[in-house]
């Protein structure tokens, strides 16, 4: 009963949402709050995700744009992505996952492929060999750009995850640009500085790649694609966007510092899962940044 009450509410909660949602940046683009255009590389480039279902939250868009445009892009995935979904054990779900993880390579042209040895939910453990091989990664493909997934994420692996990423940045010397997505939560508006604008085609593309993950039944993919398209008006003309922080590896380590002094629990008490949940998750932008700024944090 439940579940029909749910599926039968949904055509209006998710309308609801969006119009909720598209305010806060139509409010944002009135007052004069912009965004660059994330900019053309010839790469390689590095995309960083915790979990399969995380590179195409944050950049799906972003990465079929660089297949079509022969940008090479190597994809590393820090965890094992084994603790939720279809599969009576931690090893047939790791396999499930890592079948989507290749799919989703397939369909867009990933270079190389990587899933490093962090076990999901227990990804402390590993954190030195993860880091490690990471660094690895970074050394031999001669990456100009790195995306990936930020501290200021209500996902705790998400958060622990930033910080091996920032170890590996900060262990090669690695020179170039950072950008970090949007996973768990919104990026607070003052850390936005970039965005990759899709036309209602692409956003269709991007809604597709959702498809491969069928293993993950209780995630309702499609607040992705509605958040994307509210997000459209930071960019006139525009039928959705994906957003981003640009910083480099010392930018990046600092924030990773700054947001481990902070009650980020409390800060952020709720992640962006599906129709019931984003609502909840929107990034108290006021809060946020008087927090990192009380710890010395500058952009």
């Amino acid at each position: 009963m439940k579940q029909l009450l749910v599926q039968g509410a949904l055509p209006v909660v998710r309308p609801l949402n969006r119009m909720v949602v598209r305010r806060r940046y139509r409010r944002a683009a009135s007052s004069g709050f912009s965004t660059a255009p994330f900019p053309p590389h010839q790469g390689p480039v590095l995309l960083c995700a915790p979990h399969v279902d995380d590179e195409s939250i944050a950049a799906g868009g972003l990465l079929l744009a660089w297949h079509r445009q022969g940008v090479p892009v190597d994809l590393a995935y820090l965890t094992d992505s084994s603790a939720g979904g279809k599969g009576e054990s931690a090893a047939e779900r790791a396999s499930i996952r890592r079948a989507e993880a290749e799919e989703l390579a397939r369909r867009t042209g990933v270079r190389s492929l990587h899933v490093l040895p962090g076990v999901n939910e227990n990804l402390l453990a590993t954190a030195a060999e993860v880091t490690s091989e990471l660094a690895e990664i970074l050394e031999r493909g001669g990456h100009q750009v790195v995306v990936t997934v930020g501290p200021l994420d209500a996902h705790h692996e998400h958060r622990e995850c930033a910080a091996i990423v920032r170890d590996a940045l900060v262990r090669v010397g690695f020179p170039g640009p950072v950008y970090v997505g949007e996973n768990s939560n919104l990026l607070p508006l003052p850390l936005v500085t970039h965005h990759h604008a899709l036309t209602e085609s692409e956003a269709a593309d991007r809604a597709g790649l959702f498809d491969i993950f069928r293993s993950q039944t209780t995630m309702g993919f499609e607040v992705y694609s509605d958040l994307a398209r509210a997000k459209a008006p930071l960019a006139p003309g525009s039928h959705a966007l994906e957003l981003f922080h640009r910083t480099d590896a010392p930018g990046f380590s600092r924030l990773v510092d700054a947001v481990a002094a902070l009650d980020l629990d409390a800060l952020l008490p709720a992640r962006i899962g599906n129709s019931w949940s984003f609502l909840h998750a929107l990034t108290p932008d006021d809060s946020v940044m008087t927090a990192l700024a009380a710890t010395g944090w500058k952009a």
